[in-house]
């Protein structure tokens, strides 16, 4: 993935730099962010199970 994109979040909330209404007015993370950061992170444990010669060469089932 990181070949194909640089960026891989799963929504624009998990950037650092993203610009949350909600933790503006509450001073924290809300709930959504951190299922969205369990969420991210299986997802990149995933992806970094995976090489170009498995996804291409070896059946998917």
């Amino acid at each position: 993935m990181e070949i194909i994109e640089t960026k891989k979040d799963i929504s624009s909330c998990m950037d650092v730099n993203f610009n949350c209404a909600w933790r503006q007015k509450y001073g924290k993370r809300c709930k959504v962010h951190g299922n969205l950061g369990k969420i991210q992170e299986a997802l990149n444990q995933q992806l970094k199970s995976y090489s170009i010669y498995k996804i291409l060469f070896e059946d998917s089932n």
